[in-house]
């Protein structure tokens, strides 16, 4: 691992400082989420932090918005400095869809069309994010049909790219000083497949220090009924089924909102309006999955090397002769933690577990 440097950033992405010394620094990028990091340094830091608005480090393309600076002092007197935030994609929770908008193309595509049109070329300029350019349509995904009104526009491009396992982040390039939002695909790293290197965690290879798995179907469903326009017998209500031969667990989908009317006032033909419903159903079954998760931290010295061999959401082979478990799966999370001189890789594979306030939010828009 290279030295590890950073920088205070203005709002104007000026260096306003450089931090070389901390007792503790974690960043943590996620795949399917917004990433976030934590910093413990000296309180001289303080006032330089009081008025930053990124964290830059140079061997990544994200950047961190300073979100949160807190002092402390204990009790022999000694003076830290805590500083919190998310990655910098974060800033697109600050938009929400006002206004229906009937997408249709590539899963990737209609996220960046999303994103162009509320943040980047708005019809009101006061919604325009400074600085920020959609990278080209690069045609991710499957074919989809979309409609979308009053969803916060980040948690619809998580939404949308968890479906096609799809991830996407706004990077900022260092020499124009400017940002660029992105959709991006890890690569494939398993034993099936000959166009990249192989990446092979198991414990025979001795690159696993230390492991927890949990398998949780306590909230999965793969069957849904998705209701959309009109009333009693006469609302239009169809099914979709993911149970692929297991037993069915039904969720009822709400979907009232979705209007048969396009943008030119036209009505959507039976096809047209069935396919946004089902869009639907596969965004809502998603927040229901069979949780399956492998939790490791990483021999740093093993034979493979972090963002060389491997890197978030790369699909990799997990094999546990313990548990007899062969799984193909992706890196959803990483979290790197920088401590006492040395650093700790801890990696995510699969589906994580929903905090409380994720399980509240997907019952509420139920």
């Amino acid at each position: 691992m290279t030295m590890l440097e950073l920088y205070i950033l203005d709002d104007n992405f000026k260096p306003i400082g450089l931090v070389d010394q901390f007792t503790s620094f974690i960043w943590t990028r996620k795949y399917y989420d917004t990433g976030s990091f934590s910093l413990y340094c000296d309180a001289g830091y303080y006032s330089v932090f009081k008025t930053g608005t990124y964290l830059y480090r140079s061997d990544d393309v994200e950047l961190g918005l300073l979100e949160s600076v807190g002092f402390s002092q204990s009790e022999n007197g000694e003076k830290t400095v805590n500083v919190k935030g998310r990655f910098l994609k974060g800033i697109l929770a600050d938009r929400v869809i006002d206004k229906v908008q009937n997408l249709s193309g590539k899963t990737g595509d209609v996220m960046i069309r999303l994103v162009n049109l509320l943040a980047v070329s708005p019809s009101d300029p006061g919604r325009k994010i400074p600085n920020l350019a959609c990278a080209p349509e690069l045609g991710y995904g499957s074919s989809t049909e979309v409609q979308a009104t009053g969803d916060v526009l980040l948690d619809k491009l998580h939404a949308l790219g968890k479906e096609d396992e799809l991830s996407c982040r706004i990077s900022y390039i260092q020499p124009a000083q400017s940002l660029l939002f992105e959709v991006w695909q890890g690569l494939d790293r398993t034993q099936g497949q000959s166009g990249n290197s192989w990446a092979v965690f198991s414990d025979q290879y001795e690159n696993i220090q230390s492991l927890s798995y949990i398998t949780d179907h306590s909230s999965m469903r793969n069957y849904a009924y998705i209701a959309g326009a009109g009333e009693g017998e006469a609302r239009t209500v169809v099914t979709l089924d993911q149970t692929n031969g297991q037993p069915r667990r039904e969720l009822y989908v709400d979907a009232r909102d979705l209007q048969r009317k396009k943008d030119n006032d036209t009505e959507m033909t039976e096809e047209e309006y069935t396919a946004i419903l089902l869009q639907r159903g596969k965004e809502k079954l998603d927040e229901y999955p069979l949780v399956e998760t492998f939790d490791a931290k990483v021999n740093v010295y093993s034979n493979l090397e972090y963002k060389t061999d491997y890197d978030l959401g790369d699909k990799c082979t997990f094999l546990n002769q313990d548990l007899g478990i062969e799984a193909e799966t992706r890196i959803t999370e990483i979290t790197e933690t920088y401590e006492n001189g040395g650093v700790t890789i801890s990696l995510v594979f699969g589906e994580g577990q929903m905090t409380i306030m994720q399980r509240i939010k997907r019952e509420v828009t139920r």
